[in-house]
């Protein structure tokens, strides 16, 4: 699998809309997929990736994944909303 930079993974609609789901805390895997309408192995996908970038982590419990931001995600994000909020 081709290796997706932070720009490339940041500033395609799908990709930011599952970052700005974990805007309000912690989600099941399956909940942010209907949050963004997308199915749940295009959503796992693009999680994998973020991970891989060190802006999410990705914990097992149980049989289920919970998706939390780390620290650089959380930093990230709040500069997303800024320019969000610019570009309104």
């Amino acid at each position: 699998m081709k290796k997706q930079s932070l720009e490339d993974l940041l500033f395609k609609k799908k990709p930011l809309q599952i970052l700005l789901s974990l805007l309000s805390g912690p989600k099941y895997i399956t909940q942010i997929a209907r949050k963004v309408n997308s199915p749940y192995p295009h959503v796992y996908k693009i999680l994998k990736s973020f991970e891989r970038t060190g802006i999410i982590n990705l914990e097992k419990s149980g049989r289920i994944k919970v998706v939390s931001l780390t620290k650089k995600g959380e930093d990230i994000l709040e500069k997303l909303k800024e320019f969000l909020k610019i570009i309104e």
